[in-house]
């Protein structure tokens, strides 16, 4: 794994691709949302679509001695490992592993990575190993506006209906959150 800044790390990621698992077959426009609890440990929420129905698991992580790799459990006292293989400086996106080559994940803070950024993470996971061919890429939100002020940004997204934000201040993702919306009618005048 690569050393991280476990603060900067903290916040919502949009998963931009995976190799197949059964825990999340068929997933789309999925999150991974990583707080840092009182106790030291970290909340890990993964969100995500399945058949149009809205799906939440929520599970813990701790840290270990060496940066960068975590331990991770979404049932009871049972953890695996999470590495990261590799960060942007910015954290705006990262690879991550498992402990062994049958787990991958590419993660951004957008839902969306231009071409170059994603091939060249593609590049790294296949420098270590992994067979890329198998990655699965998730259907994820689209930008549809996008502020960026002196303090804050604030991105918005929407997918089939549903629209996503995040506003970020300083380097600290404050606000998430997702609402469903219809259109009835709709006239230029």
């Amino acid at each position: 794994p690569v050393a991280i800044n476990l603060k900067k790390y903290l916040g919502k990621w949009y998963e931009i691709a995976r190799f197949d698992h059964i825990f999340e077959r068929d997933m789309q426009k999925v999150t991974a949302e990583y707080k840092l609890l009182p106790n030291g440990n970290i909340q890990v929420i993964n969100a995500g679509y399945k058949d149009g129905k809205f799906k939440e698991t929520i599970g813990k992580a701790k840290t270990t001695d060496t940066s960068g790799l975590l331990r991770v459990s979404f049932f009871m006292n049972f953890y695996s490992d999470y590495r990261v293989l590799m960060i942007d400086k910015d954290y705006n996106y990262v690879l991550v592993g498992g402990n062994s080559p049958k787990y991958l994940w590419i993660l951004s803070r957008t839902p969306q990575l231009d071409e170059t950024t994603l091939q060249k993470i593609i590049d790294v996971a296949e420098e270590k190993g992994y067979d890329t061919d198998k990655l699965i890429f998730v259907e994820q939100w689209t930008l549809i506006y996008y502020l960026k002020e002196k303090t804050h940004q604030q991105y918005f997204f929407i997918s089939k209906g549903i629209v996503d934000t995040s506003l970020q201040i300083a380097d600290r993702w404050l606000l998430t959150f997702s609402f469903q919306f219809s259109v009835f009618n709709f006239q230029l005048f």
